[in-house]
């Protein structure tokens, strides 16, 4: 993969490209995978493919509670740094 991603994109700058040959990538594997009788568990297991990421639920980044002990004196510090670096 490498040496096609090496080749490829050194040759042809569109802005397809890279997608293009990633996705053609995965797609090869898995075509290799079913040639060779490998289940996409057994890919998983073995290595030659990423782990699905657990499961996730939603929560909120903060509590009421964690804003009222937040060290809101150090603000007007902090607003040359904001400013900085929004521009």
């Amino acid at each position: 993969m490498t040496l096609v991603l090496y080749l490829t994109w050194h040759r042809s700058r569109s802005s397809f490209g890279l997608p293009a040959i990633l996705i053609g990538g995965v797609i090869a594997a898995h075509v290799a995978f079913w040639f060779a009788g490998i289940s996409s568990a057994e890919a998983q297991a073995s290595g030659w493919t990423f782990q699905p990421p657990p499961p996730v639920s939603f929560m909120l980044p903060w509590s009421v509670i964690e804003i009222s002990r937040y060290p809101w004196y150090a603000v007007p510090d902090l607003l040359g740094n904001l400013i900085a670096v929004i521009l």
